[in-house]
């Protein structure tokens, strides 16, 4: 007579709270070491398989020769997303980061003296503006700023801060800025209060670009103030 013997399948239950992974659902005694792999979740970081819902014993593998179902419970912490805000030399006071379980996050308004704020938006050409972070949001965000120069249309010319000059004026394609003053931030407007230009201070020369003739408003922000100057483009 000869006995025979097929080995006992033994199940692995996996708690993975949602998250989803391609390890084995069973073993046996006769299986090779099973090494678990991560599983993944939207908005978080795998921190491991454990043993207890409490997640006190990490469980990386099944050893071959081992016996008895088994349940492993999926660790999961939530990232840390950040939220980059270009102002502009503006000031706000929103949250800089959230991760996928923060509630909706209304974004709050910015404020910059000299100018009423337009808005966040998610492109630096103002097309499409971005009021909120809706919860489950999983992603890094940037927004910037967009401003307009009190008073509704910027039409006046404020000449009176003779410590700043720009030459040549009119102008066709670069011009020279002075000032007895340290500049802040020096931005360019049409005659409807849109921002068509922001340059890097600090340099030699400013390049107007490809900006059509007219007349602009150049607002210089400095550490005595700000003054807008008539730039005329040819």
């Amino acid at each position: 007579l000869y006995s025979k013997y097929s080995p006992i399948e033994y199940s692995i239950t996996y708690e993975s709270n949602a998250g989803l992974h391609t390890n084995a659902g069973s073993y046996t005694i006769e299986s090779s070491d099973i090494t678990f792999t991560s599983a993944t979740k939207l908005g978080y970081t795998f921190e491991g398989w454990y043993s207890e819902s409490e997640f006190t014993n990490e469980v990386t593998s099944i050893t071959a020769g081992s016996t008895g179902d088994v349940t492993l419970y999926a660790k999961f912490t939530p990232i840390s997303y950040k939220i980059t805000y270009n102002t502009d030399g503006g000031t706000h006071s929103n949250p800089e980061t959230y991760t996928i379980e923060s509630e909706t996050i209304k974004l709050a308004e910015a404020s910059k003296e000299g100018f009423t704020f337009g808005g966040w938006y998610s492109e630096a050409d103002f097309t499409n503006e971005v009021t909120e972070v809706t919860s489950g949001s999983a992603v890094d965000i940037v927004v910037y700023a967009k401003w307009t120069a009190n008073g509704g249309n910027v039409t006046s010319i404020s000449d009176i801060e003779t410590t700043v000059s720009i030459y040549p004026n009119p102008v066709v394609s670069t011009f020279k800025l002075e000032s007895s003053t340290k500049v802040i931030s020096l931005q360019l407007f049409d005659l409807n209060g849109t921002k068509v230009k922001q340059f890097e201070v600090s340099q030699s020369y400013y390049e107007i670009g490809n900006l059509p003739s007219g007349t602009y408003i150049l607002s210089i922000a400095s550490e005595s103030g700000i003054t807008n100057k008539k730039l005329i483009i040819q």
